[in-house]
């Protein structure tokens, strides 16, 4: 991404937690940058692996950490019983979750994230300041965010391994959370066929690639998580997996948005990345039987795509019926997740749910907002 597009003052920090949660969160960051630092004195050349230790603990520890709240919440929604191995599950969620985002960046070719250059970036300026090529910086980057992503996620399925908790539980919540790995990479392995052009690209296509690559590891596998850790009625369980996935797709409906017509300081990603990239999104195809579109899809995907076309494009893809029909959608997937929430959950875990309900509607009315605006 070029330097005029990194972004100040991001959203790094998790906003403010109740005081259990809050000390459930210090916990997990305690865990998470524990597992970091114990890889590195593995490293046989310590110059070449100090950076992505450190730029991997930076990625796991940024953000909202939404994952771990969610193996929080449901874990204490059916009465905390394993408060010492809730830790270490959140842990590998968070793990997992940092894992995927430096292979997207590097699989997206982006160099922000959070508003701040990203490992890939931190990685190629390193290798420059060493006095490397060009071209040799690039590939030591791309390989820099490989091998940190493949321990960010070896890390998370150790953390998760190795639960204190019974042997059938702790089996149940691995199968889990390798069921989420695989449903993840099988989506972003879609998601990047959509980009490429080597699918078929629909609607429908488009839904599944954001149910499995976003829907299972971001919502609906933390909550059952949880519950199982917590041995919770199956029948709850599976209620809070149906509910996580109608949120996790939500969520990735919501990201797309955001991706376009989002406020780059608080969401702290650029709202011409996705464009310059083409991807291929379920606004995208909403939009593609518009002759608005159709007027200025010739800039979608252009690596030198700049702002002020960006800015055409938001524009002509605002005025098309797309933002409403992802709105409608969400606002759909949202109704369903209540209902589940409301007719199958105990009071606690309802209220779990219905608070990442509220939370992903007041998400839906900005975004709502921002596409207004972008048509003018």
């Amino acid at each position: 991404m070029p330097a005029d597009e990194a972004l100040d003052e991001p959203p790094d920090e998790p906003p403010d937690a109740p005081p259990d949660e809050a000390d459930g969160l210090r916990s997990v960051t305690s865990h998470i940058s524990a597992l970091i630092g114990a890889c590195a004195p593995l490293g046989a050349d310590a110059t070449a692996s100090r950076l992505l230790w450190r730029e991997l603990e930076r990625t796991a520890l940024g953000g909202r950490h939404l994952r771990a709240r969610l193996v929080l919440g449901s874990h204490a929604a059916f009465g905390a019983p394993r408060p010492a191995a809730v830790v270490g599950l959140a842990a590998g969620f968070e793990l997992l979750h940092a894992g995927f985002l430096v292979h997207d960046d590097l699989l997206d070719g982006d160099r922000v994230r959070r508003g701040r250059p990203n490992l890939l970036a931190e990685a190629e300026r390193d290798a420059l300041a060493r006095g490397c090529r060009p071209a040799a910086a690039r590939r030591w980057a791309s390989a820099s965010a490989v091998l940190a992503g493949d321990v960010a996620i070896a890390l998370a399925q150790r953390a998760v391994s190795t639960v204190e908790a019974p042997a059938a539980t702790r089996d149940a919540l691995v199968g889990l959370f390798t069921d989420a790995l695989v449903s993840t990479v099988v989506g972003e392995a879609g998601d990047v066929a959509l980009q490429l052009g080597t699918c078929d690209a629909d609607v429908e296509t488009a839904l599944a690639v954001a149910r499995a690559k976003t829907a299972a590891y971001t919502v609906g596998a933390p909550l059952a998580a949880g519950a199982v850790l917590a041995e919770a009625p199956r029948a709850a369980v599976g209620a809070l997996s149906r509910a996580g996935a109608l949120l996790g797709e939500a969520y990735q409906m919501l990201d797309d948005l955001d991706g376009v017509f989002g406020d780059e300081r608080s969401t702290g990603k650029s709202v011409v990345s996705d464009l310059r990239a083409g991807k291929v999104t379920v606004l995208v195809l909403h939009a593609r039987s518009s002759a608005r579109w159709r007027a200025v899809e010739e800039w979608f995907g252009r690596d030198d795509l700049d702002r002020d076309q960006a800015r055409v494009l938001r524009r002509e893809l605002a005025r098309t019926v797309a933002p409403r029909r992802v709105a409608e959608h969400v606002d759909r997937l949202l109704d369903e997740a209540g209902a589940v929430a409301r007719d199958e959950l105990p009071g606690s875990a309802r209220g779990l749910v219905t608070a990442v309900v509220d939370d992903l509607r007041r998400r839906l009315a900005g975004a709502a907002r921002a596409a207004e605006s972008a048509a003018g």
